[in-house]
């Protein structure tokens, strides 16, 4: 009987410890699956009372699993880190605001959770990954890539019509609801729309001789309303008065960024180099753009040509805010003959920008280009246009410190019949330098390689201060 007993005892305190160990189990600090790598968003996390193992996995006690909003403001918390924000399991909402973003922002960087964005006071101006859109019977036509409930956005992003118009206009006709607000030039947030100023009296003027279509009021053109079909194509010319009887009353060219920067228009060009001086907002042509041409006027927020696919002609001149010119995924020095439009040809003007210090021509090039004109660029260090294999018209002037790479030539371009021909042949090509550029070794080589081919224009170009080079050889 004691036996018995004693085995009923032992066998109750070994149920009593299966139960005090289940207990245990239930009751062990629950970590994240996925772990937090980057140090600096740790040191942040840590900082606002969320824990971590050893490992970086989150401990998903009250405080984290209640988390469904984050202010991450003012951290400049790296957006390749965003995506590890996927340790929240409730997160919804990020503040990402005043944190140096910009001007590009990868949607993608963000978990898929996130619904909620607050992107005030970043210098933001075009989206990647938010939708795809494209042009059907007229219209955008836009599949989301990322759905949001809350976007609030800085004033920088008027300028953006590639993303941000075609996923306001494909929730509006969804009939879903978007807290979408915006910084406007009052510094306060107001709710999204696809209006935009045009604030010069003249300038309006003469947008609306092309452009009546996009028109809503006087004032106001709509970034979201198609052309119509006479207006396709149309292209913005402000260089002669000739082009247009008041363009010397135009104060501004603001509101040029909007048709620039849409790549929903038919191809075009856009040529503006009248003698006042303006200054313009962001710039990232698409690939309908096929010139490009500004003179006497600043570009502050930099220009991105990473989507201008179809630009063959490009100038910039007098603007100290030019500070880089990547041209790799343009056309310039880069057509077949068959596809040089004879209207915009294939050019390259670069002159009086101070502080241009790299410039970029596509990396495999087809080599063909009308004219190659670089003048007064002090801050760049090295010109490489080794990558042209026929030029109708080459003139460097005043590049003091640039090391040049001169053009490897195969052929001599004819502009006026479009053809290949072949050197020094009756056909030359023209080339104009300045007397320190006519010194550097460089050319010295160049012109004895291609002596027979080329011909002094020296009297053409007497306002760069051209130097009879024929003459002092």
């Amino acid at each position: 009987m004691n036996i018995f007993k004693n085995f009923i005892g032992l066998a109750a305190i070994a149920l009593s410890l299966g139960f005090a160990s289940c207990s245990s189990d239930d009751d062990a600090p629950s970590y994240s699956n996925a772990a937090v790598s980057n140090s600096e968003l740790m040191t942040i996390l840590k900082a606002k009372g969320y824990q971590f193992d050893e490992n970086g996995k989150m401990l998903l006690d009250d405080k984290a699993n209640s988390t469904t909003s984050l202010d991450l403001s003012g951290t400049k918390v790296d957006t390749a880190a965003l995506k590890e924000l996927s340790v929240f399991p409730n997160l919804k909402e990020l503040n990402l605001s005043s944190n140096g973003y910009g001007p590009v922002f990868h949607i993608a960087s963000l978990p898929s959770q996130i619904t909620g964005l607050d992107l005030q006071g970043n210098d933001i101006y075009d989206f990647d990954g938010l939708v795809t859109a494209k042009v059907e019977n007229d219209e955008v036509k836009a599949t989301i890539l990322h759905e949001f409930t809350k976007l609030y956005l800085p004033a920088s992003c008027k300028y953006n019509v590639e993303d941000l118009m075609p996923f306001y206009t494909q929730n509006e006709t969804e009939n879903k609801t978007v807290d979408m607000q915006m910084v406007n030039d009052k510094g306060s947030l107001e709710k999204y729309n696809t209006l935009r100023e045009i604030p010069d009296e003249y300038f309006r003027a003469y947008l609306k001789q092309k452009f009546a279509s996009l028109f809503t009021d006087d004032t106001h053109i709509d970034i979201s309303k198609p052309m119509k079909n006479s207006e396709q194509g149309e292209s913005i010319h402000l260089w002669y008065s000739s082009q247009y009887e008041n363009i010397d009353k135009i104060n501004s060219i603001e509101g040029v960024e909007y048709f620039v920067n849409n790549p929903y228009y038919q191809d075009f060009y856009v040529s503006i180099g009248y003698t006042k001086h303006y200054t313009i907002g962001y710039i990232m042509p698409g690939a309908n753009i096929k010139g490009l041409q500004f003179t006497n006027i600043s570009t502050p927020n930099g220009v991105d040509l990473t989507k201008a696919k179809k630009l063959a002609n490009v100038t910039f001149g007098n603007d100290d805010y030019l500070t880089s010119l990547d041209l790799s995924n343009t056309v310039v020095a880069n057509q077949q003959l068959d596809d040089i439009d004879a209207t915009v040809s294939n050019m390259l003007q670069i002159t009086n920008c101070k502080n241009l210090s790299s410039l970029m021509l596509p990396k495999d090039p087809i080599g063909i280009i009308n004219t190659v004109l670089l003048s007064n660029l002090p801050s760049l260090n090295n010109v490489d246009l080794s990558s042209i294999k026929a030029i109708s018209t080459l003139c460097i002037f005043q590049m003091h410190n640039a090391s040049i790479k001169y053009p490897a030539l195969t052929n001599v371009y004819y502009t006026a019949k479009n053809t290949l021909e072949e050197l020094a042949s009756k056909r030359k090509i023209s080339f104009s330098l300045s007397k320190n550029v006519f010194e550097k070794s460089e050319t010295q080589n160049f012109i004895t390689s291609y002596k027979a081919s080329l011909r002094d224009r020296y009297n053409s170009y007497e306002e760069y201060d051209s130097f009879p080079w024929s003459e002092n050889i």
